[in-house]
C-alpha cells in the first residue's frame, strides 16, 4: 500500500496562469504491475492505460510507453509510473506531479487507481474514464467545468456527470491540452 501522505493534493498554481507541461511535449511512462487488483488481469489493466495514452495523442504530446515494472508506484523516484494501490474507498484515482523548480515544467507524474473503489470495480466505463482523466492530469491538465468532459470532476459535477461517463477526451479536453502544448505540433 502506498503511503497516503505521499498522495496528498498538490497546490494548483494553474489558477494563477501557470500552465504545467512536459518539456519538449514528451511524456514517457511505465506500467506498474504491483498491487494490481484481483478483479482485473495484468493485460486488461495495462490496456486501460494504453487506451488512455492513445486517447490523449490528439493533443500533440508524444506519449511513449516504456514497459512493465514490478515495483510499486513511488512518488519522487524520477520514474513516471502508472498503476494501482489501496486508498480511501471514496477515492477513485490520484495523480501526483513533481515540477522542475521555478519553471512550468513537469519532471515526474505518477498515477494510482484505487483497487478498493467499488464504483470503478463495477463499471468498466467509469474505470476507463478515471484512468483517462488521471492521464490528463499527468499531462498537466486541470479539471474541466464541462460535466461531459473526461476532465470533469465527480466532486464538482456530482449527478450531472455524463452517463455513461466519457472514456475519451472531448474537444474541450483536447483544447485544454493543446493550450499547454501550443508551441509543439
Amino acid at each position: 500500500m502506498v503511503n497516503s501522505q505521499l498522495w496528498a493534493s498538490e497546490p494548483s498554481r494553474d489558477l494563477l496562469g501557470v500552465k504545467y507541461r512536459w518539456p519538449d511535449a514528451k511524456f514517457t511512462w511505465y506500467y506498474s504491475a504491483s498491487n494490481e487488483p484481483e478483479w482485473l488481469s495484468q493485460e486488461s489493466g495495462l490496456n486501460l492505460f494504453k487506451n488512455a495514452a492513445t486517447a490523449w495523442a490528439a493533443c500533440g504530446v508524444e506519449i511513449s510507453y516504456q514497459g512493465v515494472r514490478t515495483n510499486i508506484v513511488k512518488p519522487k523516484d524520477q520514474i513516471n509510473s502508472l498503476g494501482w494501490t489501496s486508498l480511501a474507498k471514496s477515492v477513485r484515482g490520484i495523480t501526483l506531479r513533481q515540477y522542475n523548480k521555478n519553471t512550468a515544467f513537469i519532471k515526474e507524474a505518477d498515477i494510482v487507481i484505487n483497487v478498493d473503489n467499488l464504483d470503478i470495480q463495477n463499471n468498466p466505463s467509469l474505470l476507463q474514464k478515471v484512468i483517462t482523466h488521471e492521464f490528463g492530469h499527468a499531462l498537466g491538465l486541470v479539471h474541466s467545468e464541462g460535466c461531459n468532459d473526461v476532465m470533469s470532476s465527480a466532486a464538482e459535477c456530482g449527478w450531472r456527470i455524463a452517463n455513461p461517463p466519457p472514456t475519451i477526451p472531448t474537444s474541450n479536453d483536447i483544447a485544454q491540452c493543446k493550450a499547454r502544448y501550443h508551441s509543439h505540433p
